[in-house]
């Protein structure tokens, strides 16, 4: 659980660092070898390169997910897959939130489902969670409903499962956490609790091998 230290105790804060996130076209290396950097703007373009993150230091995110035989979640999909974004009819881009990207159960028996689980980033933590607790609208699940629903900030209280503190960019082999005392957001939150979590054994793994026989 988390909660507000009382006015006077001692908190110790995670030590962190500040860097610009503007690139050198005259170094390859300012983007990882992977991207270029952008004149106008002095950013990294890693779009083609499959690479993740401000310099394109994160490695292509794995194509799909499963749950680990034995330690399954019991009570949501045992398989994930990349959600890609289709709103442009030329290209076929990752679907990224918080700069990670976005996984949709991807069991046969839930393709015609109404509600389905998604694995994404909130800033800090990972989190699986289902459309019927991301959005009260319907129609397809994309980046633009998720936006026109939270804005900026997805709250972990939306989610089944919620990983430990990381900036991994990807959710597999992370250790979770499962909700039990999951208050909504629209409820007080007395004395600052925002509920209480329960550690669990279950953990995603990447699987990038395929299957000829």
């Amino acid at each position: 659980s988390e909660h507000h230290d009382e006015p006077g105790n001692q908190v110790t804060v995670p030590s962190f660092y500040v860097k610009s996130n503007k690139c050198d076209e005259s170094d390859e290396a300012s983007c990882g070898y992977f991207g270029y950097c952008l004149d106008d703007s002095s950013v990294c373009d890693c779009a083609e390169s499959g690479y993740l993150g401000p310099m394109c230091q994160a490695p292509d995110p794995c194509p799909l997910l499963e749950v680990d035989v034995g330690k399954s979640f019991p009570d949501i999909s045992k398989s994930f897959k990349l959600l890609y974004d289709n709103s442009d009819d030329e290209t076929t881009a990752l679907a990224l939130w918080k700069g990670r990207p976005i996984y949709i159960s991807s069991d046969d028996d839930d393709v015609y489902s109404k509600y389905f689980e998604v694995i994404l980033f909130t800033g800090s933590r990972w989190i699986i969670s289902d459309t019927e607790r991301l959005l009260s609208e319907t129609g397809n699940f994309t980046v633009e409903s998720l936006w026109r629903q939270h804005g900026a900030s997805i709250g972990e209280t939306r989610a089944i499962y919620v990983s430990d503190e990381t900036f991994e960019y990807s959710p597999s082999g992370l250790s979770w956490n499962r909700w039990v005392d999951n208050k909504l957001l629209n409820e007080k939150q007395e004395n600052g609790l925002i509920g209480t979590v329960t550690p669990t054994e279950s953990f995603l793994m990447c699987k990038r091998c395929t299957n000829f026989f």
